[in-house]
């Protein structure tokens, strides 16, 4: 939870650095959009076709973090116009970096909640984690990871 937590207030500062500028708004709203996409294709496809899988009990596999890579890139492509880079090669290797990890931070995130739900096992005395936290772990964590990824990016491109 603390590190959760610290990941966020990092990201939202990140964030606010981002949308700073003229074209701040754009920018800020292609990474969203970016990561968003990467993340929601990834998860379908981890859905589809799971196989095959980077670890058994983990329900994500490469194909999966393959999606998010293509789906990040094509998305920063697509909105190249709204904000820097504004060049072709650099919005597919920003939106290519951006999707990279926003998959692996998914797969994190995916071992985390793993590890929760094994302790929520019977015969063990603690309480069920509620599916909601899960759920914001999986969400929240990888987009709280991306942001001061593009930030940095934002400022090498």
């Amino acid at each position: 939870g603390g590190v959760l937590l610290l990941c966020a207030i990092g990201a939202l500062a990140a964030l606010l650095l981002l949308g700073r500028g003229p074209d701040g708004p754009g920018r800020a709203m292609v990474v969203l959009l970016a990561v968003g996409g990467a993340l929601v294709a990834g998860h379908l496809v981890d859905v589809l076709l799971p196989r095959p899988q980077l670890t058994p009990g983990v329900p994500r596999g490469l194909p999966g973090l393959a999606v998010s890579v293509l789906v990040g890139a094509a998305v920063t492509f697509l909105g190249r116009g709204l904000a820097e880079p504004a060049g072709e090669p650099a919005a597919l290797a920003y939106g290519a970096v951006l999707g990279l990890v926003a998959g692996l931070v998914g797969l994190v995130a995916s071992y985390v909640v793993v590890g929760l739900t094994a302790q929520d096992r019977p015969g063990t005395s603690e309480d069920a984690t509620s599916p909601w936290i899960l759920a914001v772990v999986q969400a929240a964590l990888p987009l709280a990871a991306c942001a001061p990824v593009a930030l940095a990016l934002q400022t090498v491109l």
